[in-house]
C-alpha cells in the first residue's frame, strides 16, 4: 500500500494526470467526469487483524486556468451506516470505492454526483449516490439537499444490503 502511495502521489502530481490511466494496477478504481474537470482514484486496503481502510485521490481541474487542486482523503471502514441527513468534509469523509460520476450544474454550481461502493464489514455493503461540489474557498462538500423520500429531504442516497448479495447501481444511459 505504501508503494502504491508513493505512485499515485507522482502520478497525480504530472501533467498527464487527465489523459493517462494505469492499466496494470488491478483494483485501482479511476475515473474522470465527461467534463474533464474532476479524476477520482480510489482503492481500499483489506487487513485480517484491524479495521480496512479506504484510499481516494480528488484531482480537481480548475475551469480559469489557475492550477490543479488534489485533495487526498483516508477513512477506517465503519460499522455505523453512512448518514444521510449530514454534509460531510473532507476531514470527516465516511469513505467509499467511487465507480461512476456525472457532471451538472444548478444554480449556477458545479457539482458531480458520484456513485459508490462501502463495504461496511463481513456481512453489509452499501452503494452511496452522492453528491461532490466545492466552496469558493475549494473545501470539498459531500452532500447536497436533493433526495426526497417521503416527507424527507436527504442528502445523499444510502442502500444498504447483505455482502452477499448484489445489487447494481448506474447512471441511466443518455442514448
Amino acid at each position: 500500500n505504501d508503494s502504491i502511495r508513493l505512485i499515485i502521489d507522482s502520478y497525480v502530481e504530472s501533467d498527464t494526470i487527465f489523459n493517462h490511466r494505469f492499466t496494470n494496477l488491478r483494483y485501482l478504481g479511476q475515473i474522470t467526469s465527461p467534463d474533464s474537470l474532476l479524476k477520482i482514484i480510489t482503492w481500499n486496503l483489506v487487513l485480517r487483524s484491524g479495521p480496512s481502510r479506504y484510499y481516494c485521490y480528488f484531482i480537481r481541474k480548475p475551469e480559469s486556468g489557475k492550477e490543479i487542486r488534489i485533495y487526498r482523503l483516508t477513512a477506517t471502514y465503519r460499522e455505523d451506516p453512512v448518514m444521510t441527513d449530514t454534509i460531510y468534509t473532507e476531514s470527516d469523509w465516511y469513505g467509499a470505492l467511487y465507480y461512476d460520476l456525472k457532471p451538472c450544474i444548478t444554480n449556477n454550481k458545479r457539482c458531480w454526483v458520484l456513485l459508490g461502493i462501502d463495504y461496511g464489514n463481513s456481512f453489509i455493503s452499501r452503494k452511496i449516490i452522492e453528491v461532490l461540489s466545492f466552496t469558493p474557498g475549494n473545501s470539498i462538500v459531500f452532500g447536497r439537499k436533493w433526495f426526497v423520500s417521503g416527507d424527507e429531504i436527504k442528502f445523499r442516497d444510502v442502500f444498504e444490503y447483505a455482502s452477499n448479495g448484489m445489487m447494481s447501481l448506474r447512471f441511466k444511459s443518455d442514448s
